[in-house]
């Protein structure tokens, strides 16, 4: 009785293991950043195990370190389809856009094509965002990739973020970010000695002040209002922001509670990459 079962699981365990070593050859290539042979193996892992989630997205990492954003796209992607909660899946995805299709030549040539990137990458990001946070983690990883898009895309950003708030006024999020494209505008136009700098920063500020207006318990737009403010050499009103950044938070009142400020000080302890300014 027993012969039978174990002809008909056989196969299985056979392929597993044929997984397991393929997987540990395609991280091991990975890790020497041999992504030929990493994406050769890990198209034979989902080759035999097409609803692997975490091959697709491995798949997908050796596509984008080999400079194949299309193919790295859609393996982020099938990784989505079946793990729809991964964040790191949709921060890395935003990632592939922001580097590559948003630099690439089509984009430079069209600028529906550029919206349309700029699109997904919000998209993304949000996504990325509202995962981290069901996880209790923070979203310092989608702030830094949206400084990049804000900062290294200013115009591109400042065309998709006054898109969005044509459409919606009070969007909050929108307007945050057009604030943080038009401070780094106004940086580098007064770096030039253009007289649109002030203007810019003016607008930037007003930007944030309504942001904060619709949401005003959000303490991650008080700190970057406050660090606005501080640039500005306005340390009384940036003292304030901080202030009311830090009651809200140990009130527990505002977008990041006390069990918020917890978990980043474990994830910093853990990855000593958080400084408390």
């Amino acid at each position: 009785m027993l012969l039978p079962a174990l002809l008909f699981f056989a196969p299985a365990l056979f392929a597993q293991d044929a997984i397991d070593k393929l997987d540990m050859e395609a991280q091991n290539a990975l890790n020497q950043n041999d992504y030929a042979t990493a994406i050769a193996d890990w198209n034979r892992v989902v080759k035999l195990a097409p609803d692997d989630s975490a091959a697709w997205y491995n798949l997908g990492m050796a596509h984008a370190g080999n400079s194949q954003p299309d193919e790295a796209i859609a393996d982020f992607s099938e990784d989505i389809r079946l793990n729809p909660d991964d964040a790191d899946a949709y921060w890395q995805r935003a990632l592939v856009f922001l580097r590559a299709k948003l630099q690439s030549d089509e984009a430079a040539k069209d600028e529906a094509a550029r919206m349309r990137y700029a699109g997904f990458i919000i998209a993304d990001c949000k996504e990325t965002i509202r995962l981290d946070a069901k996880a209790g983690h923070d979203h310092q990883r989608t702030d830094e990739l949206l400084v990049m898009f804000d900062g290294q895309n200013t115009e591109t950003a400042l065309a998709y973020w006054n898109g969005v708030i044509a459409k919606d006024p009070k969007d909050s999020f929108a307007l945050a970010n057009r604030a943080q494209s038009l401070g780094y505008k106004s940086a580098q136009e007064n770096m030039r000695g253009i007289a649109q700098a002030d203007k810019d920063r003016d607008a930037a500020l007003t930007d944030y002040t309504e942001a904060l207006r619709l949401d005003p318990k959000n303490i991650d737009l008080l700190e970057r209002r406050g660090r606005f403010y501080r640039g500005m050499g306005q340390l009384d009103k940036a003292a304030a922001d901080h202030a009311e950044a830090v009651r809200l938070m140990f009130a527990g009142e505002g977008e990041i509670t006390v069990e918020w400020a917890r978990q980043k000080a474990a994830d910093a302890q853990r990855t000593n990459d958080f400084v408390l300014e």
